[in-house]
């Protein structure tokens, strides 16, 4: 994780996880912060797809 990005990670987690009602101990941060890397790269993701106008989300599946 790149240090602004981690940065990033540690201001969402003092300011959210109090309105949360969450308690995030220091031996979760890590983790925490490595969610947070995981869901950046997939925003990187889904981000960089172009859509046009006319696309269409596709069908829902029910089994």
């Amino acid at each position: 994780m790149t240090a602004i990005l981690q940065t990033e990670a540690e201001t969402v987690m003092n300011a959210v996880a109090p309105l949360l009602g969450l308690t995030i101990k220091p031996e979760q941060r890590a983790s925490v912060s490595q969610n947070f890397e995981v869901a950046a790269r997939l925003a990187v993701l889904v981000l960089g797809v172009d859509l046009d106008l006319e696309d269409e989300p596709a069908p829902v599946f029910r089994a």
